[in-house]
């Protein structure tokens, strides 16, 4: 039996077009909490680390729950938050702490560029690869399939740093995208919708 990955979503929002620094308040917490806004979604702070590689692999733990996790940067290190999903825009004021009325606010954050989350596949073994047949290469190049979307091999970088900021750029053009964690580097992928296994096609 062909062992499931685990799997993660992530946005990598790396540059300040993309969100925006604010306060939120969440159900049954009596403090609000810092936060970014980005596309109409609120998401907490999680954690700060020192490099890429352990920001990716806190977020495949963090998202685990199901919420979306998303990794900002400043300067050298990379900050981890999680989506709030009952969270409100917090604003002081006289008489209440959460504005009644945030309205313009969500404007704002709906007005951020959007970036597409990447998925994150841990503990892919080789069984879970195959050859694909794609439009744009003459020979099969390497892919999986995940939930009936199968991904394309693009690039594989050395480090975790190189590896984030490709997908980071990537994710701004939209489209699903994917990383390997691999015991020497890190394979990106994308999805094809016109791909197929190779012995598929030859058949």
């Amino acid at each position: 039996m062909t062992k499931m990955p685990q799997s993660a979503y992530c946005k990598f929002l790396f540059s300040r077009e993309q969100f925006l620094f604010c306060h939120i308040a969440v159900p049954d917490l009596p403090n609000c909490l810092p936060a970014i806004g980005h596309n109409g979604k609120y998401y907490s702070l999680l954690r700060t680390v020192k490099c890429a590689k352990k920001g990716l692999q806190l977020a495949t733990k963090a998202s685990h729950n199901g919420r979306e996790v998303a990794i900002t940067q400043a300067g050298e290190n990379y900050i981890l938050w999680t989506q709030e999903d009952s969270a409100v825009f917090y604003r002081p004021d006289k008489d209440t702490n959460v504005s009644p009325n945030a309205k313009n606010h969500d404007q704002v954050l709906k007005a951020t560029f959007s970036s597409s989350p990447c998925l994150i596949l841990s503990d892919l073994s080789p069984e879970n690869f195959c050859l694909l047949t794609v439009s744009n290469s003459v020979a099969p190049v390497i892919g999986f399939q995940h939930q009936q979307t199968y991904y394309r091999l693009i690039q594989r970088e050395q480090d975790a740093q190189t590896a984030v900021h490709a997908i980071a750029e990537r994710a701004c053009r939209g489209g699903k995208i994917a990383v390997v964690p691999m015991k020497s580097d890190y394979a990106i992928f994308v999805s094809d919708p016109l791909a197929v296994p190779t012995t598929q096609r030859s058949s």
